[in-house]
């Protein structure tokens, strides 16, 4: 349960904050821990040919501890390039602070008479993320690259899409063998 306000837009400014507390948990002391969040995001056009998207946020849970993190996505209207940046820090009160980054590339355009067709790569990176020093896990590392096609049809209010990615995760008790998974579905708009 929680209780959030947002500003009216200003300047392509929003800024948002909520306070709360997690009623649903079965562990009573995680039902009486207070939690908020903050965040400030913002969007424009510039001349008519770039949408520009971003947003910082911050969340703190008491007796568990701080993430903050943000994003920023462009959209080059006329030829469908567009990009994503992000990056995050976790700050958990058990020690063990985590941090990620991600890049993404892509191209959308209408190269069939469908709908249109999304093309991306994109490529993940993390460090420190659920430490156990109890178990000997003091450090590790996680890496993520992945390419992607999403084909609209538009007619069908239908998107068809199908993915394929790498895994690699490493930490200091042991080392690990890559993965790689093809993922693919449909998701059906009515």
């Amino acid at each position: 349960m929680r209780i959030r306000y947002d500003t009216p837009s200003f300047e392509n400014f929003t800024f948002a904050a909520a306070y709360g507390r997690n009623l649903l948990s079965d562990d009573s002391d995680t039902r009486e821990e207070n939690i908020w969040d903050t965040s400030l995001s913002y969007e424009n056009t510039f001349s008519d040919v770039i949408d520009v998207a971003a947003g910082v946020g911050y969340y703190w849970q008491q007796d568990s501890g701080s993430n903050w993190g943000g994003s920023a996505s462009a959209l080059h209207t006329p030829t469908g390039l567009n990009g994503t940046v992000a990056f995050g820090y976790s700050n958990p009160d058990d020690g063990g602070d985590g941090n990620y980054w991600y890049v993404k590339g892509g191209l959308l355009r209408d190269f069939i008479s469908w709908g249109s067709t999304a093309m991306s790569v994109d490529y993940y990176s993390g460090n420190d993320f659920f430490l156990d020093p109890n178990a000997g896990i003091n450090s590790s590392s996680s890496d993520s690259w992945g390419v992607a096609l999403v084909q609209t049809i538009a007619r069908a209010n239908t998107e068809l899409w199908l993915t394929w990615r790498n895994y690699s995760y490493d930490d200091d008790l042991a080392s690990y063998e890559d993965s790689q998974a093809i993922f693919g579905g449909a998701r059906f708009k009515f």
